[in-house]
C-alpha cells in the first residue's frame, strides 16, 4: 500500500511546472537522478536532511570524490555548522566549547594514528587506487608506477589523443630553480614545456650578449633553448628580448636558489643528466656543438623545473651516482653528507607520466581527473597509512570521546558537537541509499571488529578493508581540521567579536 500511494504521490506535477514532487522516503530504489526533483512532506528533524534536501549535493559527494578525494567535508562541514549554530545560540560559553573541540580532535588524531595500516605491497597500493577511482586498471597503473619509481621518484599524469590509458617510466631531474627570463611565442602559459630542448649551463653570470647568439646560430627557430646559469646581466637581457632571432625563438632561462650552497654540484650532475657540459667563462668564447645538453622534454614554471628523459647514457648517470654513494661513506660531516645525498637522490629519480586519454575532450578531462584523485590517495596512503573507508573509521572514533575527562559543560558540549558530526558521513551514506541511517549507525557502533563497515549497494554489513573500502590516513586528517577551522572561522570568531564590541 505504501508503494502504491508513494508510486502515486511521484506522478503528481504542479500545474505549468517540469519538477516532480515525491514524497521524503525513496527507500524502494536505490538509483536516483537528483536533477529537478523537490522534497516534500514531512522529514526528521536532522542535519542530514537539510544536505539531502539538495540531493545533488548529497550525492556528489558521498558516491564520488572531488579534487582532492575527500568524501566527507561537505556532509561534516555543514552538520557541525547547523549543530554549532544552535549550541552557539543556547548560550554555551564559545572558549570552553572550542576547547572541548581540540580535546576532542586531539584524542580522534591519536586514536585514528594507532589504527592506521601501512601500504607497502604492490596488492594494497592498487586496492587503494582502485578505490579511489572505481577503476581496477587505473589502481594497477598506479600501483606499477609507484613500484618502478622508488621512494625518490615521483608521478604525473598527463593527456594524449589515443583512447588508452599508458604508463611510461623515464629518468627525470627535479629541481626547484624558477625561470627569471622566458621568450616565448604564446605568453598565456604560466608553465612551459619544451619538446626536445637544447641545453646550455653555465656556471657564472652571462655578461657577453654574444654567448646565446652564437649557440643559437643555425639552430635558431628549430629547437628551443633552456639556459641555467647564475644570472643574466640586463644589457644581455634586453638583447636577448630585442633580437629578432631570439624572438622568434622559445628561449628560456634559469637560475638556481641563492641560498642553496650545493647549486654547483648540482650543475654537474645536470650536465652529466643532459649530456652536456658545464661553461665556466666567456673571454674569447668560442661555441661547440659538445657543450650543449639535450633531453626529451623539459617543464618549467616560475618555482619548479623538470627534466625528463636524459641524453647523457645510463653508464655515466650510474657512475656518477656510484661516485656520489663513494663520497657519502668517506663524508665525516652530518651536514655534507645530508648535501651528497639530496644530489644522489635528484640524480637517480625517475618520472612515471600515466597518460590518458578518450575519445572527446570531455572524456579525457573526466579520466585525467580521476587519475589525479586516484594518484594524490595513493600518495598519501603511502605517506601515513590507510583506515577502513565510508566513514568507518570516523564513526568508531567517536566512541573513543566517551572516555575523555571534561571540566566544564561548554568542553562537554564541544566533545559531544564532533562525536556528532563524526557519525554523519555514515549516516548520510547509509540515508541516501533508501536505509535508515541511524539504525545503520547503531548497527555498526554495536559491532566489536571496527573494520566493519556498511555496503549501501548490497545493503549488507561487510569488512571495508577486504572489500577494498579504504581511505588515507593523512586525507581524514585533512578532514577534521578543515572542518573544526571552518567552524570557528564562520561562526566561533564572529560570535566573539560580536559579544567584544
Amino acid at each position: 500500500m505504501f508503494r502504491l500511494a508513494s508510486s502515486l504521490a511521484s506522478k503528481v506535477r504542479l500545474p505549468n511546472s517540469t519538477i516532480r514532487l515525491v514524497p521524503a522516503r525513496f527507500c524502494w530504489r536505490r538509483n536516483f537522478l537528483s536533477q529537478n526533483i523537490k522534497f516534500c512532506g514531512p522529514l526528521i528533524a536532522h542535519p542530514a536532511n537539510q544536505l539531502i534536501q539538495s540531493p545533488k549535493l548529497a550525492e556528489n559527494h558521498t558516491c564520488d570524490l572531488d579534487e582532492d578525494g575527500l568524501r566527507y567535508l561537505s556532509i561534516m562541514r555543514q552538520a557541525m555548522f547547523i549543530e554549532g549554530r544552535k549550541v552557539l545560540g543556547s548560550g554555551v560559553d564559545a572558549m570552553d566549547l572550542k576547547s572541548g573541540i581540540y580535546m576532542a580532535l586531539d584524542a580522534i588524531n591519536k586514536h585514528l594514528k594507532c589504527r592506521a595500516r601501512m601500504v607497502n605491497t604492490f596488492e594494497e597500493i592498487s586496492q587503494v587506487g582502485t578505490a579511489a577511482s572505481g577503476v581496477r586498471k587505473i589502481g594497477e597503473l598506479i600501483a606499477e608506477a609507484m613500484e618502478g619509481v622508488g621512494k625518490g621518484g615521483f608521478c604525473i599524469v598527463s593527456e594524449k589523443k589515443n583512447c588508452n590509458i599508458e604508463l611510461e617510466l623515464m629518468h627525470a631531474m627535479k629541481l626547484n630553480w624558477g625561470n627569471i627570463l622566458h621568450i616565448y611565442p604564446d605568453e598565456k602559459f604560466r608553465t612551459i614545456v619544451f619538446k626536445n630542448p637544447n641545453v646550455l649551463i653555465h656556471e657564472n653570470k652571462i655578461s657577453n650578449k654574444n654567448v646565446v647568439k652564437h649557440i643559437l646560430g643555425p639552430n635558431a627557430y628549430k629547437r628551443p633553448l633552456l639556459i641555467i646559469t647564475e644570472g643574466v646581466e640586463m644589457e644581455v637581457a634586453g638583447s636577448l628580448v630585442l633580437s629578432p632571432a631570439c624572438c622568434q625563438s622559445e628561449i628560456c632561462v634559469i637560475k638556481p636558489l641563492e641560498f642553496e650552497e650545493n647549486w654547483k654540484g648540482i650543475i654537474q650532475d645536470l650536465a652529466i643528466f643532459t649530456g652536456g657540459r658545464v661553461v665556466t667563462g666567456e673571454s674569447d668564447f668560442i661555441f661547440l656543438p659538445t657543450m650543449l645538453g639535450s633531453c626529451k622534454e623539459a617543464v618549467v614554471s616560475g618555482s619548479e623545473m623538470m627534466i625528463r628523459g636524459s641524453s647523457g647514457g645510463h653508464a655515466r648517470i650510474r657512475s656518477r651516482c656510484e661516485q656520489l654513494r663513494s663520497a657519502i661513506k668517506l663524508s665525516t660531516s652530518d651536514y655534507e653528507r645530508k648535501l651528497l645525498e639530496e644530489r644522489l637522490m635528484k640524480l637517480s629519480a625517475k618520472v612515471a607520466t600515466l597518460k590518458v586519454g578518450g575519445a572527446t575532450r570531455t572524456e579525457v578531462h573526466k579520466r585525467s581527473k580521476r587519475v589525479h584523485i586516484a594518484l594524490n590517495a595513493v600518495k598519501a596512503a603511502v605517506e601515513e597509512g590507510i583506515l577502513p573507508g565510508g566513514g568507518v573509521a570516523l564513526l568508531h572514533a567517536s566512541k573513543e570521546l566517551d572516555k575523555l575527562q571534561m571540566s566544564s559543560t561548554g568542553e562537554k558540549i564541544g566533545v559531544q558537537l564532533l562525536q556528532h558530526v563524526l557519525k554523519m558521513p555514515v549516516y548520510t551514506i547509509a540515508s541516501a541509499a533508501g536505509f535508515e541511517g541511524s539504525v545503520v549507525v547503531r548497527k555498526l557502533l554495536e559491532h566489536d571488529n571496527p573494520d566493519i563497515g556498511f555496503d549501501p549497494v548490497r545493503g549488507e554489513y561487510v569488512d571495508a578493508v577486504e572489500c577494498g573500502l579504504v581511505d588515507p590516513l593523512k586525507l581524514i586528517k585533512i578532514i577534521l581540521d578543515d572542518v573544526t577551522s571552518y567552524f570557528l572561522a564562520e561562526l566561533l570568531v564572529p560570535l566573539q567579536d560580536s559579544r567584544v564590541t
